[in-house]
């Protein structure tokens, strides 16, 4: 169960999670 939930929004959640955590580094630097 949990692995099938995995496969299926693991793409897109990772995607968004690497953006915000891009995200965060970017601001931490400019600070």
């Amino acid at each position: 169960m949990a692995a099938k939930g995995k496969s299926r929004k693991g793409i897109r959640h990772r995607k968004k999670r690497i953006l915000t955590k891009k995200r965060m580094y970017k601001a931490k630097i400019r600070k």
